[in-house]
């Protein structure tokens, strides 16, 4: 099931990091593509000063990325700074050549693999903007935050120990960190506007015209395998699936990964889509609009199967077999 089009990874030759793999050295100057005709320019030039207008123009705007993505806390990758800034850049005359060759297309061409890895959503995009304007959202990578928390922790790689930053002072040492409670992917509109309303769709059709009159118990049961469907549904597409946390410091084993500057083990993997590195990535999954990793397998797990339980049991009501 693994989308074939996430699983690449960017690695660089750096002093006093561990051997790299193949599959990292592929991609070593993706994100250095976008600014060759800056380099070409500033290398005619003394000083940034003399630069045209247009190529000024696209020096600043990729300058303010490059700190903006060094200056995260995640492994994510180089992108816009925000959905906002991304519509009006694909929008400027002075853009048109970055972007007049991308095959970046809506929710329907996600599974195409003509389309450019690293696209992400082009409608999510789009939508994403307006979201992140009413909600006051944030993006991170190609992912779209809705609610995080500041909180406090112990040690900057001790993670699982946070308490909110409105709790009780402690007497040791902490940090501040940010934790993320609800973020959706790149593709999120498909979640949305297609995979809850099937969901809900055929729920209530069952609800409505095959269960009056059943047996309780047949009901109970419904009511139940219904009920872990949706919880399961919401958490695989709301939860933060994996996303790494930027490390300057790694094990023998660990690999250094250039797309999001932070070293990352085997099978933590940069997705392109998400434009993020993922914990034990998966695949991404459109019909839930997110990476599948270690924080949301489990909860992936239960939507399958209680996808099935819940299509064979709607489908004996609705014949009226049960």
């Amino acid at each position: 099931n693994t989308n074939t089009n996430t699983n690449t990874n960017t690695n660089t030759n750096i002093p006093n990091t561990p051997s790299h793999t193949l599959n990292d050295l592929e991609m070593t100057t993706q994100n250095t593509s976008s600014d060759t005709n800056i380099a070409k320019a500033t290398s005619k030039h003394a000083t940034v000063d003399q630069l045209s207008p247009d190529d000024r123009y696209r020096y600043d705007r990729q300058l303010a990325k490059e700190r903006h993505w060094k200056s995260s806390e995640f492994a994510v990758g180089l992108v816009e700074i925000s959905f906002e800034d991304e519509i009006r850049a694909r929008r400027d005359p002075r853009n048109l050549s970055e972007y007049a060759s991308s095959t970046c297309g809506g929710c329907c061409d996600c599974c195409n693999p003509d389309v450019e890895p690293g696209c992400g959503c082009g409608c999510g995009t789009l939508l994403s903007g307006y979201v992140c304007r009413i909600l006051g959202g944030r993006r991170l990578g190609n992912m779209l935050v809705l609610k995080e928390t500041v909180v406090e922790v112990a040690d900057e790689n001790d993670i699982e120990e946070q308490v909110p930053l409105s709790s009780e002072p402690s007497s040791r040492t902490r940090t501040h960190t940010t934790r993320i409670d609800y973020v959706v992917g790149p593709f999120w509109p498909m979640y949305l506007f297609v995979t809850w309303p099937l969901v809900i769709s055929v729920s209530g059709m069952t609800l409505l015209s095959a269960l009056p009159h059943k047996h309780p118990f047949v009901i109970l049961a419904w009511f139940v395998a219904t009920s872990l469907l949706f919880w399961s549904l919401f958490n695989v597409g709301c939860r933060d699936p994996g996303i790494l946390r930027r490390r300057s410091k790694g094990s023998a084993d660990d690999r250094w990964n250039d797309r999001a500057l932070t070293y990352r083990t085997r099978r933590a993997i940069y997705d392109t889509d998400c434009a993020c590195v993922i914990e034990d990535f998966d695949h991404t999954c459109p019909w839930t609009g997110t990476a599948i990793g270690k924080n949301n397998m489990l909860y992936f797990q239960v939507f399958v199967s209680h996808v099935f339980i819940c299509l064979i049991v709607d489908i004996l009501l609705l014949t009226n077999a049960v």
